[in-house]
């Protein structure tokens, strides 16, 4: 037998090189992680905004996950991924103009961005504006919310809450924050809360967008401290808010005329995001480990514990207006969507029979 030359024994081995390289491409490529992290129902409840990452193990960002869905059969609007000169990190956060027309979304790259979503007046899915802080360090935006009057974006950059002109989209102040993750307006877009670390707190806007110092409150300050409050989200009429304590598995429930704690909860688990169902009665909150669970205020009970799959906690858990559906951050490239659990109502007391004899 002749022995091979040694050209024969490089090809040969190229060969068998590409040929493994070949097998392994599959399993490389199902080491990419889609993870949703944040989602959003538009006011109309017909859209649903999801956004969030592709990455691979190592959590290297392959590209940002943005899309709007139909909500009737969540069939792809818009896939906003890829535009150029868009988000380049995960996408952390998202809020709808109220009057539908815009998206705001920010990510891990100090990048907030207004979308166009269905202002027929300027192409659709474009970018409208690109607001950025460059005197404020930080590259999170861990939040974004449009008031709900429509003329201001609230933006947690690093260590500081941004205030944006709509009309402008231009920066009318900030104010340092203690850290903090997630923004919460009130209804009448006079009071910003934010879930600040052991120190929750909440500032009056005045009618130019800029911060009415004299009339912040904390929220700690007539409590004990919180251990490392993660959610907060204020109750439909404005006069309650939620905030979540998750080292002490409980969410404190503020009434907001006394600044007082009107109704503690006491939960199995930690919980982080929060969000009040629009009508009121139930509270949906993220919580440990890799679940969302659902509340209902009036009868005191949990309704329903669901799995998300994520490596971490959902970020945030989203109502539909009418309060019929709830969304959800999980794995993959698309939103969780059920039907809300409502409680069942009491039974009705039948009277006795009565007959005449």
């Amino acid at each position: 037998m002749k022995n091979k030359s040694p050209l024969s024994k490089f090809a040969l081995a190229l060969t068998c090189t590409l040929l493994l390289l070949l097998f392994a491409l599959p399993a490389i490529a199902q080491n990419t992680i889609q993870e949703i992290q944040a989602v959003a129902w538009n006011p109309a409840g017909n859209l649903l905004a999801m956004g969030g990452v592709d990455t691979n193990s190592a959590y290297t960002v392959i590209k940002p996950i943005l899309a709007v869905r139909r909500a009737s059969d969540m069939s792809l609007l818009f896939d906003l991924s890829s535009t150029t000169n868009g988000h380049m990190g995960s996408v952390l956060s998202l809020g709808w103009s109220p009057d539908g027309k815009y998206l705001v979304a920010g990510d891990t790259q100090n990048t907030v961005i207004v979308w166009n979503i269905n202002d027929v007046n300027l192409p659709l899915g474009s970018i409208v504006a690109r607001l950025s802080n460059t005197s404020q360090p930080g590259t999170l935006i861990t939040s974004v919310q449009w008031s709900p009057n429509g003329n201001w974006i609230a933006s947690i950059q690093g260590r500081a809450i941004n205030i944006w002109s709509k009309a402008s989209y231009t920066l009318t102040d900030q104010v340092r924050i203690e850290g903090g993750g997630t923004l919460a307006w009130s209804g009448d877009s006079n009071w910003l809360a934010v879930d600040v670390v052991f120190n929750p707190k909440v500032f009056r806007i005045a009618a130019n967008g800029t911060f009415d110092h004299s009339q912040d409150y904390q929220l700690m300050s007539v409590e004990p401290p919180f251990l490392n409050a993660m959610g907060i989200a204020w109750n439909p009429n404005g006069t309650q808010l939620a905030v979540t304590a998750p080292y002490e598995k409980k969410i404190y429930i503020f009434d907001v005329a006394s600044r007082t704690i009107n109704r503690t909860l006491t939960l199995p688990t930690g919980a982080a995001g929060i969000s009040w169902s629009p009508d009121g009665s139930r509270l949906a909150y993220s919580a440990s480990p890799r679940t969302v669970r659902v509340f209902d205020l009036n009868s005191n009970r949990e309704l329903a514990v669901y799995q998300t799959g994520k490596r971490g906690s959902a970020e945030n858990v989203s109502w539909k207006p009418d309060s019929s559906m709830i969304a959800f951050p999980q794995a993959g490239t698309q939103a969780a969507v059920v039907t809300a659990p409502v409680a069942n109502p009491a039974p009705t007391a039948t009277p006795p029979s009565s007959s005449c004899g």
